[in-house]
């Protein structure tokens, strides 16, 4: 194996353990990495038979034994080999239980963390041999989706976030087939879009391996908080507000240039801190790939932002990314929804309206908002929509309501990864 390969090589014995260390450690999970999590599904018949989880057994122990000899028997690889030993046990377990059984045992037996970054790297990617030099993993969770955790790492000592899409085995039966499928196509709409996500106003991915185990990417380390859990408590002053809203137009200006549109539109999205940044970005889409009925980004909403195309039906456009950000605009400063509520009834009230093609924008919190932006957001919450407005036009009552200079956005450079590090312009607002 690569590993015993790379320990070989190096004669000094303390650098060859603290390497040892650092592969085995950091970015392999020492109690699951051999059984990876989400490899087989606990109810299903991907789940192996008792001769094939012995053959797997035995060629990791082999591994072990050769690891042994590597390390002359040191205390860090007895301890390596006692933890293997005792999750060969639960595997053992777990596949002479029923289905049933095990469906109960599976996620209680297993650490949570899904250690299958190892088994994609190694077993399953050519690239994965380059990566183990300098790619680490843990286990400190920076968030979680639904379809998807993000864990922290690290590569050439730079932070990473590092994107594991859930394994079947945390998906509800009901839907475990369908949301499957989509979180296979949202990890191959990634592959496709990784050059035009390298623009600035995106966490860039730096790896999006195309393996065939549970799948992952990692992406540049944003700190910082979301914005849809800041409002929550409290409202953003008016610099942040300009941060955030020049930022997510001219994300929005960049991917319509090009026949895009960001579909899924919402602040949980935005990370604020040192620099504002869009961190989910799965149903970016081209506009002529939404037209098929059956493309996953189709029905990929948020309630409380959702657009009118959202409420019937229709194919999501240029039009419906703008009346989701006015919605977000308005949001950003009532730090309420102008229409939804948590009660089936009030979204029944605007599936209605988008049917009807009859709403209003209350004026009470029109007048709150910046005046050119309050004409803007009313013009698009408002049913029938003003047509002909782009976000050209919201980026222009931006601008003018809080003198914002910024220059154009230019397109990506040449894909370089961790380019990030080095610094961004600011906005600058005049005083």
């Amino acid at each position: 194996m690569y590993i015993i390969e790379r320990l070989k090589r190096i004669e000094n014995f303390s650098e060859r353990t603290i390497t040892a260390g650092r592969l085995l450690y950091d970015f392999d999970n020492p109690v699951t990495s051999h059984f990876p999590k989400g490899c087989w599904d606990p109810v299903s018949d991907k789940w192996p038979s008792p001769q094939e989880v012995e053959r797997e057994i035995a060629t990791r122990r082999d591994f072990y034994t050769e690891l042994k000899v590597v390390l002359r028997g040191n205390t860090f690889s007895q301890e390596l080999g006692r933890r293997f030993e005792k999750e060969s046990s639960r595997m053992r377990e777990l596949t002479n239980m029923s289905a049933g059984k095990r469906t109960k045992q599976y996620n209680h037996t297993l650490p949570p963390f899904c250690c299958s970054l190892l088994h994609s790297l190694v077993y399953n990617s050519e690239g994965g041999k380059g990566l183990m030099d300098d790619f680490s993993v843990t286990e400190e969770l920076l968030g979680s989706g639904g379809v998807a955790d993000v864990y922290k790492g690290k590569r050439n000592y730079n932070p990473l976030a590092v994107k594991v899409f859930h394994p079947s085995c945390k998906i509800p039966l009901k839907n475990r087939k369908k949301k499957v499928k989509r979180i296979q196509r949202i990890h191959t709409n990634l592959q496709d879009k990784f050059g035009l996500l390298q623009s600035v106003h995106f966490a860039r991915p730096s790896v999006v391996p195309d393996c065939h185990g549970p799948l992952w990417f990692a992406m540049e380390f944003c700190d910082g908080k979301d914005v849809r859990k800041i409002i929550k408590r409290k409202e953003l002053d008016k610099e942040d507000k300009a941060r955030v809203l020049i930022t997510y137009s001219r994300m929005l200006k960049y991917l319509h240039d090009q026949d895009m549109v960001f579909v899924d539109n919402n602040w949980g999205s935005v990370m604020l801190g040192k620099h504002v940044k869009v961190i989910d970005y799965d149903c970016i889409s081209r506009l002529s790939d939404l037209e098929s009925p059956k493309h996953f980004a189709r029905g990929m909403y948020q309630l409380h932002y959702a657009s009118q195309e959202h409420f019937t039906g229709e194919v999501p456009g240029k039009e419906s990314d703008v009346e989701a950000f006015c919605l977000m605009i308005d949001h950003l400063y009532h730090r309420r929804d102008p229409f939804i509520e948590s009660t089936l009834e009030s979204g029944q009230r605007n599936q209605n309206s988008a049917s009807f093609n009859t709403r209003r924008y209350p004026q009470e919190r029109k007048v709150l908002l910046p005046p050119q932006l309050g004409e803007v957001v009313s013009s698009q919450i408002t049913y029938p929509r003003t047509e002909g407005i782009t976000i050209d036009d919201v980026i222009a009552a931006i601008k003018d309501d809080f003198k914002i200079d910024v220059e154009e956005t230019k397109k990506p450079r040449e894909v370089k990864p961790f380019d990030y590090l080095k610094k961004e312009k600011k906005v600058k607002i005049k005083p």
